[in-house]
């Protein structure tokens, strides 16, 4: 299952973003560990590789949503758009339109109060005081790394509440609800749009139950992130991985994460 539920103890926040902001200091064995070879596992049929990524410092998505829900609804409600009226030099009739003339919108038909709702969903995203996600890290030994530049995991935390890592050579966007981690690729499948900066959250399902999803900040496709299906839009799936825990320290706030690939990339085994 790429949903591990109760992987991490859940801690009620005093705030709906005080996990966000919250967290452990950096530690500096993480990188070291980064950098390991990627472990084969039997049993899972799968190659384990660590990460960088420790799960206490990612945001909590439902505390993330709640916030985000507030910010949509300060907004108010949408206002109507303008709509198109019969002038005095309009035909009497309106012209058929001819069978296939013309290009529309699949997705997004020209809706003043769908595309109300749509604009007024990006800008709540714009005000959120963090993204759903973070920027990649680099790989081990980059100049990024080596000395100017260099961002503190505090600026992360502070920044986005999921988190992109580089795995493998593939990036990778990570999510955690209460004591479950997620991990999935990190640009849209549809044109590329990244998803740590869209909408995330769990929705209620009558026959999976609590299904947890992110959405394209773009054009607002909307994934499972358990199997990667498309809940909303018409896209190719999401490619979802494989997530476990190598170590874990809940006094010192520790759960290193690993993601688990099925193959490795080929320039992984020359040279």
């Amino acid at each position: 299952s790429r949903a591990l539920p109760q992987l991490l103890p859940r801690r009620r926040s005093k705030g709906p973003m005080s996990s966000a902001l919250g967290g452990t200091a950096w530690q500096p064995q993480a990188a070291a560990a980064a950098e390991a070879p990627p472990v084969w596992d039997e049993a899972s049929g799968r190659f384990w590789c660590r990460t960088r990524v420790n799960a206490y410092e990612l945001p909590d998505g439902c505390d993330w949503q709640r916030a985000f829900r507030d910010v949509l609804g300060a907004q108010g409600p949408p206002r109507a758009g303008r709509r198109l009226q019969a002038h005095a030099s309009d035909a009497p009739a309106q012209i058929p339109p001819r069978e296939g003339a013309g290009r529309r919108l699949a997705r997004f038909p020209s809706d003043p109060d769908k595309r109300t709702a749509r604009a007024a969903h990006t800008a709540a995203l714009l005000q959120m005081p963090c993204h759903a996600g973070v920027q990649a890290f680099r790989a081990p030994g980059s100049s990024a790394q080596r000395g100017r530049g260099r961002a503190s995991p505090r600026d992360w935390r502070r920044r986005r509440p999921a988190r992109q890592a580089l795995v493998q050579g593939r990036a990778l966007a990570f999510f955690r609800f209460g004591g479950r981690v997620f991990a999935s690729e990190a640009r849209c499948p549809h044109q590329g749009a990244s998803l740590c900066e869209g909408e995330v959250g769990e929705i209620e399902d009558l026959v999976d139950g609590r299904r947890c999803y992110v959405t394209c900040p773009v054009h607002k496709m909307q994934f499972d992130l358990a199997d990667g299906s498309v809940l909303e839009g018409s896209c190719p799936p999401l490619r979802t991985y494989g997530v476990r825990i190598s170590e874990a320290d809940e006094v010192r706030r520790v759960a290193m994460v690993e993601v688990g690939f099925e193959a490795l990339a080929s320039e992984y085994f020359v040279g």
